[in-house]
């Protein structure tokens, strides 16, 4: 009878100890891009609200990236190559930047990065360096490979998408004015977050 119940109670641990493994993989895996291993829309979404949540305790910033001219990557040296931009950028991102920093896939090869503690200067002279570190660091079959920035800083009271969208028409700005730039996002909301053009490309 003690050996049943000692045999009992332990394959009972093993199953519990086993599903809860399992479910703590499937909570990774439904967090994170399988490409890049950075966060996804859904974690960003989640890490967003909790961001604007603390605002009134902490300064918090965010950086919408986007690889230039990614397009022309994928049609002229294919997928493979494309992906591996992508992969090679995250690495750099997450290499260069603070540990406190989170980097989320937010689609195709726009990404953002999400700075708690830090406000707007710091944040600008973090991403000029990492703009430099891609630069010169990061290539494709065809050359270099350089990226744009917009940069938004989180206001007591403003819902994370409206932060976002705020990033994401500075993004549009670095954009339209040349590429490979950083612009930071002006005091007046411009445009929805999901509006894209085709000139950001």
């Amino acid at each position: 009878f003690v050996v049943t119940t000692v045999l009992v109670v332990l394959y009972t641990c093993l199953f519990a100890w086993r599903t809860s493994s399992q479910q703590a993989r499937l909570q990774i895996l439904a967090s994170r891009d399988p490409l890049t291993n950075t966060g996804n829309r859904r974690l960003l979404e989640v890490e967003l609200d909790e961001a604007s949540a603390e605002r009134a305790r902490q300064e918090c910033t965010l950086a919408m990236l986007d690889l230039d001219h990614f397009k022309q990557v994928n049609d002229r040296h294919g997928h493979e190559a494309g992906d591996r931009v992508l992969v090679d950028f995250s690495a750099l991102v997450l290499q260069t930047m603070r540990r406190q920093d989170r980097l989320y896939r937010f689609g195709g090869e726009e990404f953002v990065l999400l700075m708690p503690g830090t406000h707007l200067v710091a944040a600008q002279a973090l991403l000029a360096k990492l703009q430099s570190a891609v630069r010169a660091q990061l290539r494709c079959p065809g050359g270099p490979v350089s990226v744009s920035i917009g940069i938004a800083e989180a206001r007591a009271g403003e819902d994370w998408s409206r932060w976002l969208a705020r990033a994401d028409a500075a993004l549009y700005a670095a954009k339209r004015d040349g590429r490979d730039r950083i612009v930071v996002a002006s005091d007046e909301f411009s445009g929805a977050l999901d509006r894209r053009r085709h000139d950001r490309a």
